[in-house]
């Protein structure tokens, strides 16, 4: 669930217009997406990425922790919880119609570095 929540945080950041708008938007559907799973009663913390690097090449990295129940093991007394963590990264479009970020390089090789 978690690793899911990564890829949609990351699929709706990187086509977004701006830092601020791709994050809120972002973490609605990683919410979203948790909640389709049936993760809505857990406690989720997501990483915001660092908006400075938000442009073409900029590079979005996220993670996404939430508490989830231990696996019920018939004998044992407590099941208890532990915490779930996923991270993941994408880089931005570099032929995105938008303003050049601070990852932008000129000259043929958008992305180069």
């Amino acid at each position: 669930d978690a690793d899911a929540a990564v890829r949609e945080y990351l699929r709706v950041y990187t086509r977004a217009t701006s830092a601020s708008a791709g994050a809120s938007q972002a973490e609605a559907a990683a919410r979203s997406q948790l909640t389709g799973s049936g993760r809505s009663g857990s406690r989720i913390w997501i990483s915001t990425p660092d908006a400075s690097t938000f442009g073409p090449c900029g590079v979005v990295r996220v993670t996404v922790r939430l508490r989830a129940p231990a696996v019920r093991v018939p004998g044992l007394m407590s099941a208890g919880s532990h915490t779930v963590s996923s991270s993941g990264a994408e880089v931005i479009d570099p032929w995105r119609a938008m303003s050049r970020g601070s990852a932008w390089r000129p000259g043929g090789v958008a992305c180069g570095g």
